[in-house]
């Protein structure tokens, strides 16, 4: 994902600044201050790359809950044609037509059945990423604090 690529590039700039900021010798109460408001500004940075990720993930879901729609639609268009062509005295006897049909709905029932079981895996790993990240968040913000609390 490319938002998360640059989340992780930002978070290393921060990390990187900050540490330069400690090497520092000249500490006074602004330094501290600067560190703390950079510290936060990179919280928030994080939270809501955190946020539009998810709204672009829910983005995804909701196209993809639509092509399903759609083609379920188009599933019983197609069905609805059949049948008239059926009642229109096509050459179609009743057995290939009902064998159609029910390869049809099987064929409907297993694209939704994958359709859910890859939301539903998507799903799980966009929320094992996403813990993830809120943990490294919650880490760094605790070191950050921890190690502004030893310098005073």
């Amino acid at each position: 994902m490319e938002p998360q690529t640059e989340l992780q590039k930002r978070v290393k700039e921060l990390e990187a600044y900050v540490e330069r900021r400690l090497q520092e010798k000249d500490w006074d109460i602004r330094v501290l201050k600067d560190l703390a408001s950079d510290a936060l500004i990179g919280i928030v940075e994080v939270r809501k790359a955190i946020r539009d990720m998810r709204e672009e993930f829910d983005r995804e879901m909701e196209r993809m809950r639509r092509s399903s729609e759609e083609r379920e639609e188009r599933f019983y268009r197609e069905l609805a044609e059949m049948r008239r062509n059926f009642e229109e005295g096509m050459r179609v006897s009743r057995e290939e037509f009902d064998r159609k049909m029910a390869e049809m709905r099987e064929e409907s029932r297993e694209r939704e059945e994958r359709f859910y079981r890859e939301l539903a895996e998507m799903r799980e790993e966009f929320d094992r990423e996403m813990e993830r990240m809120r943990r490294s968040s919650e880490e760094r913000e605790e070191r950050f604090y921890r190690e502004l609390a030893e310098m005073r």
